[in-house]
């Protein structure tokens, strides 16, 4: 449903938006954010706070001095995965390549011959898969053996994680993997040691 939600919002609103302007893009993604989270809170009927059921085994697993959660190592491990899989992905398949030009140079990758607008609606779709698999990890396990919570704030597009990803993104230059990942780690571990 994710990956269908994406593409539908790259071919109907995206698509026909100035690429000129990055500001109007970002405050027209956080509108369409927006527009999400409340078609979320009318599904899960405008409650304060939604009980999830975690689906991973939770056990505590001693590291030095920290403690960690085994939901955070099967997320880290899981997002490492994706990531090298994909890293694979866009240097070796034809798609992969396409989506790298088209990222890099849509004009130049219009001008050799790819479709960017089928390649955008791939992106699209891609992405809105990996928001879907990290909320799927996330989002159940953040009581640790007692579920997750889903709140108001979390549905809020500006809440808890949005900001985190873009600078993430921003780190690698929303084209280069690595550094994105090394940005999300950065990001992540530098609002944990804050609060």
């Amino acid at each position: 449903v994710s990956i269908l939600f994406g593409v539908l919002a790259y071919r109907l609103i995206f698509k026909r938006v100035a690429r000129s302007n990055q500001i109007i893009v970002i405050l027209i993604a956080v509108a369409l954010a927006q527009f999400y989270s409340s078609l979320a809170a009318l599904i899960l009927g405008f409650e304060n706070f939604t009980q999830l059921e975690p689906w991973l085994p939770t056990f505590r697993v001693p590291l030095g001095n920290a403690v960690l959660n085994s939901t955070q190592l099967f997320t880290a491990g899981v997002a490492i995965a994706i990531a090298f899989g994909f890293l694979s992905w866009f240097r070796l398949s034809r798609t992969g390549r396409a989506l790298r030009a088209v990222a890099q140079n849509r004009e130049a990758a219009t001008l050799a011959g790819i479709d960017d607008i089928k390649y955008s609606s791939i992106a699209w779709g891609i992405g809105a898969g990996m928001a879907a698999v990290a909320m799927l990890m996330f989002m159940p396990h953040t009581a640790g053996e007692r579920g997750g919570l889903i709140t108001t704030f979390d549905l809020t597009p500006l809440g808890t994680l949005l900001i985190p990803a873009f600078g993430a993104a921003l780190v690698g230059g929303l084209v280069n993997l690595p550094m994105a990942l090394v940005g999300g780690l950065l990001f992540g571990l530098s609002r944990e040691l804050l609060v």
